[in-house]
C-alpha cells in the first residue's frame, strides 16, 4: 500500500469513527446517547423551546398555541403537531423529525412518541429548579454544537439570580399564590415554585404546605378561611 493510499485510508476511519461518536446527554429519566446532531426537532415542553430559542435553535415541529406571548413566534415559525398535552402522531409521521424532546404535560406520551422518532423527557420537577435549568441548558448546548452560546446564557442566568438574592436579601418572608377564578392556590417551599425559596433565599411565611403537584387549592368566598401563619 502506498503512502498516500494509507494516509486516506486513515482520513476515512477517523471520519467514520467521529461520525460514530455519541453525545450522552442526562435527561429525566436517566443518560441518553444521541447518534448525532439533531436536524429536525419536535418539541413538546415549554421550557425546552424558551431555551432551544436561546441558544438559536428552531424546532421543525411544536404545539400550535404555548400560551406564552414571547415564544408565540417560534411556534408559528414550527409545523404544528399537537398540543402541549396530546401529541398528534400523524403530523409528526408527516414532520418526520430525528428527535422529539418532551416534557411536563407531554411526557405521559413519550412511550407513543418514541414510535414516530427518538424522544427523550426533558422534565424538570422543579424542587431545584436552578440546577436542572443549568442541567438541561448544558445538555441542549452539547445536543446542539452551542456549547459556547449555553456558557453565555448561564453567565446571565448566574448574575440575574444574584441580582434576585441581591434584592430580596432582608426583605421578610413570602407566600407564593397563584389565582384562577375564584380558586386560590397556594404553593410551598416543596412545590414546583419552591424554587424560589431555596434558589432566591427567601424564607416561606407558611411552613406546613403540602408539596403536591398543584399546590393546595382554597376557593375564594365572602368570608374566606385564613390560612395559617403557625
Amino acid at each position: 500500500m502506498t503512502l498516500i493510499r494509507l494516509l486516506a485510508s486513515l482520513a476515512f476511519l477517523t471520519c467514520v469513527s467521529g461520525a460514530a461518536e455519541a453525545v450522552e446527554i442526562r435527561t429525566a429519566t436517566g443518560l441518553a446517547a444521541i447518534a448525532e446532531t439533531p436536524k429536525r426537532v419536535a418539541v413538546f415542553d415549554v421550557a425546552a423551546i424558551d431555551t432551544l430559542d436561546a441558544l438559536g435553535v428552531a424546532p421543525a415541529g411544536a404545539p400550535a398555541t404555548i400560551f406564552v406571548p414571547q415564544l408565540e413566534t417560534v411556534a408559528k415559525k414550527a409545523e404544528p403537531v399537537g398540543t402541549l398535552f396530546e401529541p398528534d402522531l400523524e403530523a409528526l409521521n408527516a414532520l418526520r423529525p430525528d428527535l422529539i424532546i418532551v416534557g411536563g404535560r407531554s411526557s405521559p406520551r413519550s412511550a407513543s412518541t418514541s414510535r414516530v422518532a427518538p424522544t427523550i423527557d426533558m422534565t424538570m420537577a422543579g424542587a431545584d429548579l436552578l440546577a436542572e435549568s443549568r442541567e438541561r441548558l448544558d445538555a441542549y448546548g452539547a445536543l446542539f454544537g452551542r456549547q459556547a452560546q449555553a456558557r453565555a446564557i448561564e453567565e446571565k442566568l448566574d448574575a440575574a439570580v444574584s441580582a434576585a438574592r441581591a434584592a430580596v436579601a432582608g426583605k421578610g418572608k413570602a407566600l407564593i399564590l397563584m389565582t384562577n377564578g375564584p380558586k386560590i392556590t397556594v404553593y410551598g417551599a416543596g412545590s414546583r415554585f419552591g424554587w424560589l425559596h431555596a434558589g432566591l433565599g427567601i424564607s416561606p411565611a407558611v411552613e406546613r404546605i403540602g408539596a403536591a403537584v398543584h399546590g393546595e387549592r382554597r376557593r375564594s368566598s365572602s368570608s374566606p378561611r385564613p390560612i395559617p401563619t403557625g
